[in-house]
């Protein structure tokens, strides 16, 4: 492979265009999406102004605006009280409480496995006017009621608030990394997530923020391909490195295992003097909580979960494609974004990470993050425009696509699924510093790229800002980005920094993703009663039942009591497509129906006739028997929650149909693996 930094654009109709990868390009409303798109109303989860607000103020120092002179205030907008006060009531009254977590003992040798599910709410403290929140209290639940003679009190108001607060931690660590001098090559480092967007459906639904952005001279990486299945292995690529087996084998050996000691790349921006934070909307289903123990401590120094957790318990809750749309007056999407702006505003001089990542709005609909789109153009906007992000480094991104529903099925929707929307904001002081950084950028647009080279990224900006006790530059002499020598992760030796250009001939293998994940490879398609295609389906079912049955016999604890996995047998096959790789040799993409529960899959079959008898069968036509190998993972691209909920394992939800029925017995192992 050859790197160059000289840009050229791919022929129309391919994002990226090499002898090792050709992605097409999509009309994001091509016509087999016409009956499924629409665009959605913004979500309005209350008639009134919110009755409450926080303000920052005082002075700042030279620790910057959350130095020793920094204090909230809580108001309460007493001109609106008579629009909160019901006919016949009077007299409405407000109280406030702190929201904390619940953290261990210092030294405990016991913890608590749910420790990340817990919080505690202090006493109701009366509210008149305004409050000032102590430096520590970074949420707060406000209530108010109305009374009438002779009545019970009625409650009128319920809302929280989440500051970034200038705890005594975050006053030490600005200390001793005071705010930025002019020529400081240091960035700060904002990511936001928006969960389950493809690239398409990012236009699609956003257009405004998407030429906003675009016009502001932002990077798109339209070759941007994810690595797994789900969120958590491709944010883990992005934050670690590794993939989810490293991952597992390194710090997250099971389940229940906390993952405080996972090598989450926002340690390392902390020991360089970075305040930190992570926040992710819908606790539930968290990307480090889903079927999953979270963290034993606060993994960064701002952690929302013990206020998200609280607003869910707490505050009238609207649902919306089984999402918490609104907590309290407010939209969840809503109080993340407040909360990003707040802290890329009252940080803009000092040195951040900040990670936040949002599923209310996006992660079980399409169309949904219509809905959002001209909330998320003012705050880009506003951002943009108060020069919070002129020493910041932003991404603004997503995991992967819709992963199941009517446009996952088709072929539109497979590609979507593969390529999730990624923008990237250089501030204009590192473009000036390292021209070659923005040349590469332009020119890695239009090549493949992973969230691998995303993560050696994310190692460059330490190289710059330096980390303590790493051979790595100080912060006041680092001006050089990695070398070619110098990149390449755990998981994925050859991916690099996307400061340097990535080869311009780049395949899948040479960024360690998966056929079954692969966009590079061009398809046609085939009849779905093909013999071959049929064989691999039932290769595919077979691979399904070998699974439950070896998983559930090793962990039968992982099923509700009187509850197993219903049997599968192949329904029908929905589509297939191949590419023929040489004579005998066939890969198919089969999308396939299964019943009982009509689950539909999606796997990479490769298809080898050999004179052997050994595989799933013969090809009565060729009088030849054909060998199957399943490549990669299986997706399940239809819903499936109300149909697995006797079984909590995270990665067999998917293959399982919760059945009452009696148990059969275990069916015979197959030596067949893909």
């Amino acid at each position: 492979m050859k790197t160059t930094i000289n840009r050229c654009a791919p022929p129309p109709g391919y994002l990226v265009y090499s002898p090792s990868c050709r992605i097409p390009d999509t009309d994001p409303f091509h016509p087999s999406l016409q009956k499924l798109v629409h665009r959605e109303d913004p979500v309005v989860c209350s008639s009134l102004p919110p009755l409450t607000y926080t303000k920052l103020v005082a002075g700042s120092d030279h620790a910057g605006a959350l130095g020793s002179l920094a204090m909230h205030l809580l108001r309460l907008d007493t001109e609106l009280l008579p629009k909160y006060t019901p006919r016949f009531y009077h007299n409405v009254t407000c109280c406030y409480q702190s929201v904390t977590r619940v953290d261990p003992e210092p030294g405990a040798t016991k913890v608590d496995k749910d420790v990340d599910n817990k919080f505690h709410m202090g006493r109701c403290e009366d509210l008149v006017g305004e409050a000032q929140l102590e430096p520590d209290v970074e949420f707060v639940m406000v209530r108010c009621s109305a009374t009438r003679p002779g009545w019970r009190t009625k409650k009128v108001y319920t809302n929280m608030h989440a500051v970034v607060a200038p705890k005594a931690a975050i006053r030490a660590k600005l200390r001793e990394n005071p705010a930025r001098e002019p020529g400081d090559p240091r960035m700060s480092v904002l990511i936001i997530g928006v969960d389950s967007v493809s690239r398409l459906n990012y236009i699609r639904t956003m257009p405004r923020t998407s030429e906003l952005l675009r016009s502001h001279g932002w990077y798109e990486l339209r070759g941007y391909n994810k690595v797994e299945d789900n969120t958590f292995p491709n944010l883990m690529a992005i934050l670690t490195g590794m993939t989810r087996p490293q991952v597992e084998e390194r710090c997250f050996q099971t389940a229940m295992t906390p993952m405080d000691d996972c090598p989450i790349i926002w340690r390392n921006f902390s020991r360089a003097g970075y305040v930190t934070a992570y926040v992710e909307d819908e606790p539930t289903i968290g990307t480090f909580n889903y079927k999953k123990a979270g963290f034993k401590h606060a993994p960064t120094d701002y952690y929302l979960r013990p206020f998200l957790l609280a607003a869910q318990d707490h505050m009238q809750v609207r649902r919306l494609h089984r999402l918490n749309a609104c907590l309290g007056p407010t939209t969840a999407a809503e109080h993340i974004l407040g909360y990003a702006a707040s802290m890329a505003t009252l940080l803009r001089d000092n040195l951040y990470f900040a990670l936040f990542w949002m599923n209310s709005f996006s992660h079980n609909s399409a169309n949904s993050p219509s809905a959002m789109d001209d909330r998320l153009f003012h705050f880009w906007r506003d951002l943009l425009r108060s020069g919070a992000l002129k020493d910041t480094l932003v991404l603004f991104l997503s995991d992967h696509g819709m992963r199941f529903g009517k446009i996952r099925e088709t072929e539109v929707g497979w590609l979507e699924e593969r390529l999730p929307f990624i923008n990237v904001w250089l501030p204009e002081s590192f473009r000036r510093r390292h021209p070659e950084a923005e040349k590469a950028f332009r020119a890695n647009e239009d090549r493949l790229t992973t969230p691998w080279d995303v993560h050696a990224t994310l190692r460059d900006v330490l190289r710059v800002s330096g980390v303590p006790g790493d051979a790595t530059p100080s912060a006041s002499s680092a001006s050089s980005l990695a070398s070619s020598e110098d990149s390449g992760t755990v998981a994925c030796p050859g991916c690099q920094s996307l400061f340097r250009a990535v080869p311009a001939d780049r395949g899948c293998a040479d960024v360690a993703v998966d056929q079954h994940w692969c966009t590079c490879l061009e398809y046609a398609s085939f009849k779905p009663g093909e013999r071959a295609a049929r064989g691999a389906a039932e290769h595919v079912v077979r691979f399904i039942a070998d699974k439950l049955a070896e998983r559930q016999a090793a962990n039968a604890s992982t099923l509700d009591a009187g509850w197993h996995c219903a049997p599968l047998s192949l329904h029908k096959v929905k589509s297939v497509r191949g590419r023929e790789l040489q004579r005998g040799v066939r890969d198919f993409i089969v999308i396939l129906e299964t019943s009982p529960g009509h689950a539909v899959f999606e796997a990479t079959v490769r298809a080898t006739k050999t004179n052997s008898s050994t595989g799933a069968g013969k090809d009565k036509k060729d009088k030849q028997a054909v060998q199957y190998e399943l490549l990669g993972s299986i997706s399940r691209i239809n819903e499936f929650w109300e149909h697995s909920q006797c079984i909590h394992n995270a990665d067999l939800k998917k293959y399982c149909h919760c059945s009452r029925a009696a148990a059969p017995a275990a069916p015979a192992r197959s030596h067949r693996r893909g």
